[in-house]
C-alpha cells in the first residue's frame, strides 16, 4: 500500500525512498499502523527493519531471512504483551509459587508457539471435535489408504496402502533391477490412468528420457522406436530388432498416446545437484500451484551439492529421507515415492545409508529372482517385490523368502503381474 501510494504521486521521481519517508507515509494508513504496532515496538524498530530491506531486498533466495526476522519480532512482542498482563494482574492473594507458575505458563505458551511447532499450531486436547471428525469421515471401500500401485498383485490390501498421504516409500534395488522403471510405472498409473496431479523429478534422467519412457508404456511399443524416431521413416515399413513395423500404423499409435499424455497432470523435472532444501521448494510449489497428490523422486543418492564438509554422506542421505517425511509428506499431506541403491551382495539393505530404511515409512525390496526361486515357483514371475518395512500395515516378516511375483516387459519398460 505504501509503495502504491508513492507511485501515484506526481513527483514520484523526486521522492527519496528512505526509511523515514516510508514510515511517515505508513502513518497515513490506519490498518498498516495497527499491523506495525503489533510487530514493532516503536518507530525506530520499524525504521531499522526498512534499512534491512534496503540492504537485502526480498527475493526467493533470502525470503527465509526476512520471515525469520518477522517471527523474532512477533515473538518479542508477544512476550512483552504476556509480561505486561502479568504486571497488571492482581496477585495479592497468590503465593509466590502460584505467581511463578502463572508467569511460567505464559512464557511456555509463547515458547511452544514459536520454538516447538514450525506451523505455529497449538497443541489440542484429543477429544476436541473428535465426534464430528469421525462422523464426517468418508467411507473407503478399497481397503487401503491413498493411491493404488499400478500392478494388481494385492500389495495395496496387504500393506494397507503404501502411497498414503504423509508416507515416504522407498524402493531398494540393485543396479539394473528396474527401480527407475518401477517409479515410472507408478507415475504413469497415477497421473495418466487415474488423472491425479503428480510430480516426477530425477537427478540423472533427462526430461526427454522421461517422456520417451512414458510414451513407450502408453503406446505399448519398444522404446527404441521412439528414441530413434523410426515412426517417421520415409518407407512404408521399417525393421527394428528383427521385427517389421508398419510406419503409418506405428506413427498413429504413438500420436494417440501423445494425445492422452498432453492433458495428463504429470509434471516432469530434472535437478542436477539436488539438495533436500530444493526438493522441499519443488514440492511446496507444485502442491500450491497444481495440488499434486504424490511426489516421486528418482532417486536418493549422492549429489554434486554434497560437499562432505559438514557431515558424512550417510548422514546427508538420512537427512534427505527425514526432510521428505517432515517437510514434504506430513505438512503437505501427500505421498512421497523414491528409490535407493541396494548393496551388491545384500539386496535387502541400502548400499549407502541404513538411515534411508530407518527413517522412511515403508521400505520395499525389488529384485530379479534367482533361478532356484523361479523354478520353485514357476508361475510367480521373474521378479519379486518384498515389503521389508511398513509402519502402517502388513509386511513380509521372512523378507528373504517372501515376495509378490512380477514379470518385466523389457520392450515396453513396465512391470506386469507374474
Amino acid at each position: 500500500m505504501i509503495m502504491d501510494y508513492i507511485s501515484q504521486q506526481k513527483d514520484v521521481n523526486d521522492i527519496e525512498f528512505d526509511p523515514m519517508t516510508i514510515y511517515s507515509i505508513a502513518k497515513r494508513f490506519s490498518n498498516i499502523q495497527e499491523v506495525l504496532k503489533k510487530i514493532f515496538k516503536d518507530s525506530n524498530d520499524f525504521i531499522r527493519y526498512i534499512k534491512t530491506l534496503k540492504d537485502l531486498p526480498v527475493d526467493p533466495k533470502n525470503v527465509d531471512i526476512h520471515i525469520k526476522e518477522l517471527k523474532r519480532l512477533n515473538m518479542i512482542n508477544d512476550l512483552k504483551e504476556e509480561y505486561q498482563k502479568g504486571l497488571t494482574a492482581d496477585y495479592q492473594e497468590d503465593s509466590p509459587e502460584e505467581i511463578i507458575k502463572s508467569t511460567e505458563a505464559s512464557i511456555l505458551k509463547i515458547s511452544n508457539r514459536y520454538m516447538v511447532n514450525s506451523n505455529n499450531e497449538e497443541p489440542e486436547q484429543i477429544g476436541e471435535g473428535l465426534r464430528d471428525e469421525y462422523l464426517q469421515r468418508d467411507p473407503n471401500p478399497n481397503g487401503f489408504k491413498g493411491l493404488p500401485f499400478p500392478i494388481n498383485i494385492g500389495i495395496d490390501q496387504f500393506t494397507g496402502g503404501l502411497l498414503r498421504p504423509g508416507s515416504v516409500t522407498v524402493i531398494n534395488a540393485q543396479t539394473g533391477a528396474g527401480k527407475s522403471i518401477f517409479l515410472k510405472n507408478v507415475v504413469k498409473h497415477v497421473g495418466y490412468d487415474l488423472g491425479y496431479p503428480i510430480y516426477w523429478g530425477a537427478n540423472e534422467q533427462t526430461k526427454s528420457e522421461q517422456k520417451d519412457r512414458l510414451l513407450a508404456e502408453i503406446a505399448e511399443m519398444p522404446i527404441g522406436i521412439i528414441e530413434n524416431g523410426l515412426y517417421n521413416s520415409p518407407n512404408e515399413v521399417f525393421q527394428f530388432r528383427g521385427d517389421t513395423f508398419n510406419t503409418e500404423q506405428t506413427k498413429n499409435q504413438l500420436m494417440e498416446a501423445i494425445d492422452g499424455l498432453e492433458s495428463a497432470p504429470i509434471f516432469i523435472d530434472q535437478i542436477r545437484g539436488y539438495s533436500p532444501e530444493i526438493l522441499v521448494q519443488r514440492a511446496k510449489y507444485f502442491k500450491t500451484r497444481h495440488n499434486i497428490a504424490s511426489f516421486v523422486w528418482d532417486y536418493v543418492k549422492e549429489s554434486s551439492s554434497y560437499s562432505g564438509q559438514d557431515k558424512q554422506l550417510r548422514h546427508w542421505l538420512d537427512n534427505v529421507i527425514l526432510t521428505m517425511k517432515e517437510q514434504i509428506a506430513d505438512p503437505l499431506g501427500i505421498s512421497v515415492l523414491t528409490a535407493s541403491q541396494a548393496k551388491t551382495y545384500e539386496y535387502w539393505m541400502s548400499a549407502e545409508s541404513y538411515g534411508i530404511e530407518k527413517f522412511c515409512t515403508a521400505f520395499l525390496l525389488l529384485r530379479e529372482l534367482s533361478e532356484k526361486e523361479k523354478n520353485e515357483n514357476p508361475l510367480g514371475g521373474d521378479y519379486g517385490l518384498t515389503v521389508k518395512k511398513n509402519r502402517f500395515g502388513g509386511k513380509h516378516e521372512a523378507y528373504k523368502s517372501r515376495w509378490f511375483g512380477m514379470d518385466f516387459d523389457k520392450q515396453r519398460l513396465k512391470f506386469i503381474k507374474g
